[in-house]
């Protein structure tokens, strides 16, 4: 039987999950008054610090991102007919999601590793024939150390985000 903590992050997990739903339909309650081109804002003096920032950030992973131009050949067909969908505003939207969802992805695989590494060196640790007091010492120094690394990297961390998309009355989500 699940906890409350447990329910009540299952309850949270499934908002999420109908936020994102929602904000791939394309159910922006903001679209509708939408008028000036996000493409423009993107290439704006206001803007310049930001952009260049994420523009240097991707680069060092060898990505980029430009959304100077109101163009979107990426969009999906069934997305089309939604404005805030489409054009710079909807690829600078969608591309929040799929970074999110990639480097949640991609933390989880380097934790997974970094886990299984902590693993094997315990089990070194503890198959190690440790003749003197000293390596013994030494050897449960070092398993206490893994162990510090191991509780942290099981321990769930959060960024702190601004809102993209309005999905209805009371609910907005990235």
């Amino acid at each position: 039987m699940p906890s409350s903590a447990e329910k009540q992050r299952a309850y949270r997990e499934r908002q999420k999950e109908r936020a994102r739903q929602a904000a791939r339909e394309g159910n922006d309650k903001l679209s509708s008054i939408v008028e000036s081109s996000f493409a423009l804002h993107w290439s704006s003096r206001s803007e310049r610090q930001e952009v260049a920032f994420i523009e240097e950030a991707l680069a060092s992973i060898g990505l980029s991102l430009d959304f100077s131009k109101d163009e979107d050949p990426e969009c999906d067909e069934g997305l089309a007919g939604t404005a805030s969908n489409r054009g710079a505003l909807g690829r600078a939207e969608r591309a929040v999601g799929a970074l999110l969802d990639s480097a949640t992805a991609l933390a989880g695989i380097i934790n997974r590793f970094k886990l299984a590494e902590i693993e094997r060196a315990l089990a070194q640790i503890e198959q190690a024939d440790l003749p003197s007091p000293e390596l013994k010492a030494k050897a449960l120094k070092e398993a206490v150390e893994l162990e510090g690394m191991r509780k942290l990297l099981r321990k769930e961390v959060r960024r702190s985000l601004m809102p993209t998309v309005i999905t209805n009355g009371d609910t907005a989500t990235v």
